[in-house]
């Protein structure tokens, strides 16, 4: 880790160890929205990291979005990088607040007057109705159109709230002949950008969520006390936490690999690997966290489901491990069997992406 991502790690964790906590959580669940702590997020710059002029890369960033999934954050900080990197790369005004990025193939996008007017429906938005601004990305006569959209733009026909597991909104947004506020050229390498660094985020912020119920599964599991000792000093429960803090580890290096190959050409193959590690090792730890805390950790007092919840969320959202598996496999076999090993040796780096009916889930 570099100097200045250490020193994003600490102050983000600071921020987030003191700010997120119970009754935070509890009152994001009865609808409240933590305004105060976003407004933090502003006077740090957390949310514009990405911005060109701060010359920050997706390694930067990463700190940012472990504690994401690390201390449960219940606010759009992770969609609002993405959307401002986006708008960022395609020259496009600055914006404060939150945002969040909506994948333009399932709109008619239609040229009028030097813009663009959008139609159609985008589903399971993410912070939709938190959203100040929508960074719409489309693909127009093969290029990449970044489209902003405020919330008050009166082509928003509808906004139909809906959520996750974890409680967090997923809308339904309706756009009527909607008039782009701004639009540009974006220069991205990828097939499905949207899908891909939305994966990445998800992929960073499970291994946090990780991380976190696996911190108070070794907490409990040192001051449960079974049978005349606490439970940690059973070899059976040693074994299972062991078990996941390896799956954490790899994967912990899995989302490295992909945020230090995030912006190149074809960053979808390291992104798909941190995407299918951290599903699996995120998957496990919520499993065996909850055996280790018993008929305990499954009551709504208890501190453990927002972490494992938003892990049942996120593992399913920008495509599910095995959409992904089943791409980098469709891609291995057409390279043949022969280049197999070099592929792996060499980053996969002469893979190219091509669509296919697995990885139509979203």
């Amino acid at each position: 880790m570099s100097n200045d991502q250490q020193l994003i790690s600490d102050s983000i964790n600071r921020l987030f160890e003191k700010e997120v906590n119970r009754n935070v959580l509890e009152s994001f669940e009865k609808g409240q929205h933590p305004e105060s702590l976003w407004q933090l997020i502003e006077e740090g710059g957390y949310h514009r990291v990405l911005d060109v002029e701060s010359g920050a890369t997706w390694s930067d960033v990463q700190p940012i979005l472990r504690a994401i999934g690390y201390y449960r954050v219940p606010l759009p900080l992770a969609e609002t990088l993405l959307a401002n990197w986006i708008a960022s790369r395609a020259g496009l005004s600055e914006c404060d607040g939150p945002a969040t990025i909506i994948d333009g193939g399932t709109l008619e996008a239609r040229a009028q007057a030097g813009t663009f007017l959008l139609s159609g429906t985008a589903n399971r938005v993410p912070w939709g109705r938190q959203a100040q601004r929508f960074v719409i990305l489309c693909k127009i006569d093969g290029r990449w159109i970044a489209c902003t959209v405020g919330a008050g733009n009166k082509g928003i026909a509808s906004i139909v709230p809906g959520a996750n597991v974890a409680s967090e909104p997923r809308d339904t947004i309706r756009f009527d002949q909607c008039r782009c506020d701004e639009h540009a050229h974006v220069d991205l390498l990828d097939e499905d950008p949207v899908r891909t660094y939305g994966a990445l985020v998800r992929a960073v912020a499970m291994t946090g969520a990780a991380e976190s119920v696996l911190a108070q599964a070794l907490q409990h599991a040192n001051v449960r006390i079974q049978f005349g000792r606490p439970i940690g000093k059973f070899q059976a429960i040693q074994h299972m936490l062991a078990e996941v803090a390896t799956d954490v580890a790899a994967a912990l290096a899995a989302v490295s690999g992909a945020c230090d190959a995030a912006g190149g050409r074809n960053a979808w193959i390291e992104v798909a690997t941190a995407k299918v590690m951290a599903g699996g090792a995120a998957i496990r730890a919520a499993r065996v966290t909850h055996q280790v805390h018993g008929a305990m950790g499954f009551t709504h007092e208890h501190m453990l489901h927002y972490g494992t919840r938003r892990i049942w969320s996120w593992r399913n959202e920008y495509g599910s491990d095995a959409s992904w598996a089943g791409l980098v496999g469709a891609a291995s076999i057409r390279r043949g069997g022969s280049a197999f090993w070099p592929d792996v040796t060499e980053q996969v780096a002469r893979l190219q992406w091509q669509r296919n009916p697995i990885e139509q889930e979203t």
